[in-house]
């Protein structure tokens, strides 16, 4: 009796072993916009209005900088900063900045990631890795992993995944992730799957 007990007891534990290594059915959260990027967004319309839609690049600069003072950390704010940019077509200007927070701190996730941004194809995958391993619970970097491998030529779908829902389980609340996800079932034809992370993307609105 002793014997079937002890083989009973591992059975036991080998089940509860199998289980906890299962993997978690993802969840989704209402999205809620940072409050530095809703402040900043906020002034930069204000601006706007106040100069009749005739601001500058000049005059929404200081905007964003000056809420990136209060909030050096916040990758959300800085990807703004990025679009702005962006919208005014000042490329050089901004690989320039962000390669200057890099140089900076190359020991930052949140720089690395961020002048990853400015690059493209095997050189944007490169830092967002490093990201990733400077601090593997930094949610941009496993996301921006997800993106990069899914748009790399051949892109790497299964890695992709991985690293979309580390991403997902770092903040479960980020919209954009959901769809990105859904798409790779989308083409792969697994209509199932892509379908639960349409479903969960309108959770987080």
């Amino acid at each position: 009796m002793k014997f079937v007990r002890y083989i009973a007891a591992g059975a036991a534990v080998c089940f509860v072993a199998a289980c906890s290594q299962m993997q978690k059915e993802p969840t989704a959260q209402v999205y809620v916009e940072p409050a530095e990027v809703l402040a900043a967004n906020d002034s930069a319309e204000a601006l706007a209005a106040a100069l009749a839609d005739q601001a500058k690049f000049e005059d929404y600069k200081p905007v964003y900088e000056h809420f990136i003072a209060l909030n050096p950390n916040s990758t959300d704010l800085h990807r703004e900063f990025q679009a702005l940019f962006n919208g005014f077509q000042r490329t050089e200007e901004r690989n320039a900045y962000y390669k200057a927070l890099y140089d900076a701190d190359p020991k930052s996730a949140m720089a690395t990631y961020l002048y990853g941004r400015c690059l493209g194809g095997m050189e944007s995958i490169e830092y967002f890795k490093k990201a990733t391993e400077l601090d593997p619970d930094y949610f941009w970097g496993n996301f921006g992993m997800g993106a990069a491998l899914v748009s790399a030529n051949p892109p790497d779908t299964a890695k992709s995944i991985e690293y979309y829902l580390k991403a997902m389980a770092l903040n479960p609340s980020y919209p954009t992730t959901y769809p990105q996800i859904a798409g790779i079932y989308m083409a792969q034809k697994n209509y199932p799957e892509a379908l639960k992370y349409a479903k969960l993307y309108a959770v987080t609105s």
